[in-house]
């Protein structure tokens, strides 16, 4: 990689790093590490959703699909978690901007089938 994109690369993740939105995002990391096992529940809970949006056969989507948006209404009753998935939300939409602005801004031919 040529070093003025890797330094201008390096500056970027820098200045997220130094953002507002990440720093959040850690001090809710940082609360649910607290709390012995809930990060555990959160991410459990991903693994199953991943599972299940990935290896479900039909007939078994809805129900599980159910059964997975209690135990996440369950979760967010806990204020911490909710804080933590607003705030890995809000950090995620701003990684996905950035990204999106160099795809718009960089000219790529890929072909598409």
């Amino acid at each position: 990689m040529e070093k003025s994109i890797k330094e201008a690369s390096a500056n970027m993740v820098r200045t997220i790093r130094e953002s507002e939105v990440y720093r959040h995002y850690l001090e809710c990391a940082d609360a649910l590490n607290s709390m012995p096992g809930v990060l555990d529940r959160v991410m459990e809970l991903r693994a199953q959703t991943i599972d299940v949006y990935h290896g479900t056969d039909s007939d078994d989507f809805i129900e599980k699909s159910d059964h997975l948006a209690e135990l996440r209404d369950e979760l967010q009753k806990i204020p911490e978690v909710d804080a933590f998935l607003e705030a890995e939300e809000e950090l995620v939409h701003t990684l996905q901007e950035v990204s999106g602005e160099l795809s718009r801004a960089i000219r790529l031919y890929i072909p598409y089938h």
